[in-house]
C-alpha cells in the first residue's frame, strides 16, 4: 500500500507510486489515478477515524450530549444544558444548607423531578 498509517495520523507516501510530489505534473495519466484512488481511501479513513473519536476512553463525557444517531449537541445548547444543570445544582446546595422540616419534602421532590426527566430523556431518544 502506498500509504501507511503512523500513530494517530495518516501519511501518503508518494516513493511507493515511484512520483515525488514536486513532480506531480510530470507523473503519468496511471499514476495519478492510483494517487487519487489512495488519497480517496484515505480520506474515507480519516473520516471513519474522526467519526470514532467518541468512543475514545478520553472523549466519554461526550456521550451525554450525543442524541439516538450519535451526533453530539450543538455547543452552545451544550453550555445552555450545563448552565441550566449549575443552577439547580446551586439551588439545592441553598435549600439543604437551610435544613428544616421542608427538607425531606424537597429531597422527594427532586428525587420525583429526576425520574420524570430521566424517562422524558429515554423517550426522546
Amino acid at each position: 500500500m502506498p500509504w501507511a498509517t503512523c500513530g494517530s495520523c495518516s501519511a501518503l507516501s508518494l516513493s511507493g507510486l515511484g512520483v515525488e510530489a514536486s513532480n506531480l505534473t510530470s507523473a503519468t495519466d496511471e499514476k495519478l489515478k492510483v494517487y487519487c484512488s489512495v488519497l480517496k481511501e484515505q480520506i474515507d479513513d480519516m473520516r471513519f477515524q474522526t467519526l470514532s473519536l467518541v468512543e475514545q476512553p478520553q472523549y466519554g463525557v461526550l456521550t451525554r450530549f450525543m442524541n439516538f444517531w450519535g451526533l453530539v449537541a450543538n455547543p452552545i445548547h451544550v453550555k445552555m444544558e450545563l448552565e441550566e444543570e449549575l443552577d439547580r445544582f446551586r439551588e439545592m446546595l441553598s435549600l439543604l444548607e437551610v435544613g428544616g422540616p421542608q427538607r425531606r419534602r424537597i429531597f422527594n421532590r427532586w428525587a420525583h423531578e429526576h425520574i420524570r426527566r430521566v424517562r422524558e430523556d429515554a423517550r426522546r431518544f
